[in-house]
């Protein structure tokens, strides 16, 4: 059983076309989190659709006030770049860590390793439940002008 929900692509260079089957998309589109539970609390009365329509606005608004925040607030220092970087008690630079490297198959994207090892781990844990969703585009749009971030529709 598939219980890991991603129902978009993170990025142009994660095109879930290339490991997900039409009807697998179609499948994580009608499972959506977000989407379920909005139905859900409208079918059962306990919000109604422009009350639900305010508190999405809301979240957005929120989103897109914790990103402007960011990006005006002042660079971290350059000297603080390693704290919290190797552990403790671990010296990364011991012997211990003198190995070479040794790669093995053709080269792959980072993404494509993380969807594999997703993969298998669901395939073999069923206790494990994945969920992601990227930003509503005109949040996106906002905060990633110039960026070529593919944002999800907000529905």
């Amino acid at each position: 059983m598939r219980i890991g929900v991603r129902p978009y692509s993170h990025s142009f260079s994660d095109d879930e076309r290339n490991y997900k089957t039409k009807h697998e998309r179609e499948e994580d589109a009608h499972r959506d989190p977000l989407l379920v539970l909005s139905k859900f609390l409208v079918e059962e009365n306990v919000l109604d659709k422009p009350e639900l329509e305010r508190i999405k606005r809301e979240i957005d608004h929120q989103v897109l006030e914790a990103a402007h925040t960011a990006l005006k607030a002042e660079p971290t220092a350059p000297e603080s770049a390693l704290a919290n970087l190797y552990s403790e008690t671990a010296d990364p630079t011991s012997s211990q860590f003198d190995v070479v490297a040794q790669p093995e198959g053709e080269p792959k994207l980072m993404s494509d390793l993380i969807n594999a090892t997703l993969k298998e781990e669901m395939r073999r844990n069923d206790r494990i439940v994945v969920f992601a969703r990227m930003l509503p585009t005109a949040v996106a749009k906002e905060i990633f002008p110039r960026s070529k971030a593919k944002a999800a529709s907000s529905s």
